[in-house]
């Protein structure tokens, strides 16, 4: 939600962008240690993003149009207040069905825009909202060993359970004595650099990461990073430099 508020709004983003470098000016020197640094970061991010990018709650029926919507709060204002004449007045059935009609025309323009590009993302987009959010209570097609199909949630959780249990538990491997001497034998790779890393490499890797995906278990998604990309790449560089240094300072200990 908050990649395509930043996206379509570039004085949004502009803003998001000042907030967050306010947010993490205040907040002075990072903790030395990475752990707590970086759920400082992660914290500041997402705080700062919720107070100054306003998400819009999901509207149940998206196809009615703003006319439509008020007739129906009027219609359930007058329910409300006893003027039954003026509730049987107000109609909103007949242009609901116009507003359908156009949603899916809408849709469907979308969609044939895109494949015409060969962009298979409205279509898929377009597919979704009509599907809604239902979902379906099927168990799917889960084969026992022998080939039988599982009935219950219980029978293909078992199947499962069976199925990892067999393909992760296996006997020891033999050691092999030519994977040990090309272990000794191994010299590290020059190419790799083992430097601390620096800001421009957080900040090109911010810009490499694809938009539209969802985010992770931290919350944060792409875009929300590339909306405030300086502020955010030098908090990260911080973050990234203390687990660095914290790593090579055990290693030449």
């Amino acid at each position: 939600m908050f990649d395509a508020l930043l996206m379509q709004n570039s004085d949004l983003a502009d803003k998001c962008d000042i907030a967050v470098e306010n947010a993490f000016s205040a907040l002075g020197d990072f903790q030395d240690d990475p752990e707590q640094a970086w759920s400082i970061t992660r914290d500041t991010i997402l705080t700062t993003a919720a107070a100054n990018i306003a998400i819009k709650s999901a509207v149940r029926r998206p196809w009615l149009a703003t006319e439509t919507m008020d007739i129906i709060d009027q219609k359930k204002e007058a329910r409300l207040q006893g003027n039954y004449d003026e509730c049987k007045r107000l109609k909103y059935k007949a242009r609901s069905k116009v507003d359908l009609e156009l949603f899916y025309g809408k849709l469907t323009d979308e969609a044939e825009s895109g494949f015409r590009k060969n962009n298979l993302r409205p279509a898929y987009r377009a597919i979704k909202r009509l599907r809604g959010s239902t979902r379906s209570s099927a168990n799917g097609s889960v084969a026992r060993s022998d080939g039988s199909l599982c009935n219950t949630p219980a029978e293909i959780t078992e199947r499962w359970r069976e199925h990892y249990q067999n393909t992760l538990n296996h006997s020891n491997v033999t050691p092999s004595a030519d994977l040990d001497d090309f272990a000794d034998s191994a010299t590290p790779d020059v190419t790799v650099s083992e430097d601390v890393p620096m800001l421009h490499e957080v900040t090109r890797a911010i810009r490499r990461l694809k938009n539209g995906r969802a985010a992770c278990a931290d919350g944060i998604t792409a875009g929300l990073l590339k909306g405030a990309e300086m502020p955010i790449s030098e908090a990260l560089h911080k973050v990234i430099t203390n687990v660095w240094s914290g790593r090579h300072g055990k290693n030449s200990s």
